[in-house]
C-alpha cells in the first residue's frame, strides 16, 4: 500500500479520457476541487447517467477514492496528470488532467 503512504497528489482540476474497453469504450469528463485531502467535484461518463452525477471523497498518497451520491465509483490511482483503475462493474477508466 505505498501508493497511500506517498505525499498527497493535487487531483484539482478538469479531467477527460475514457472507461471501458475496445468498442465499449465511453467518454469521461471529471472535474474535480479538493482541500487538503477532502475532493468534490462532478463525473460524466458518456451514456451512463447512473455513473454521472457530483462526486465526493478523499485523495490520500496516490489512491483517489470517489463515490457518487447513491454508488461508490472505486479507488483509482494518480500519478501526476493521470489517473487509472476500475470504476463501479469493474470499467476500466483513464482520464488525463486538462491544460
Amino acid at each position: 500500500m505505498a501508493a497511500a503512504n506517498a505525499p498527497t497528489a493535487d487531483v484539482a482540476g478538469v479531467w477527460t479520457g475514457s472507461a471501458g474497453t475496445g468498442g465499449m469504450s465511453v467518454p469521461v469528463t471529471m472535474t474535480l476541487n479538493q482541500n487538503g485531502s477532502s475532493v468534490a467535484g462532478n463525473i460524466s461518463v458518456g451514456g451512463r447517467p447512473d455513473l454521472s452525477g457530483g462526486v465526493k471523497g478523499s485523495v490520500q498518497g496516490e489512491l483517489l477514492e470517489l463515490a457518487l451520491e447513491r454508488v461508490t465509483l472505486g479507488e483509482l490511482m494518480v500519478k501526476q496528470d493521470t489517473i487509472t483503475g476500475e470504476v463501479s462493474g469493474g470499467l476500466p477508466v483513464n482520464l488525463q488532467r486538462s491544460k
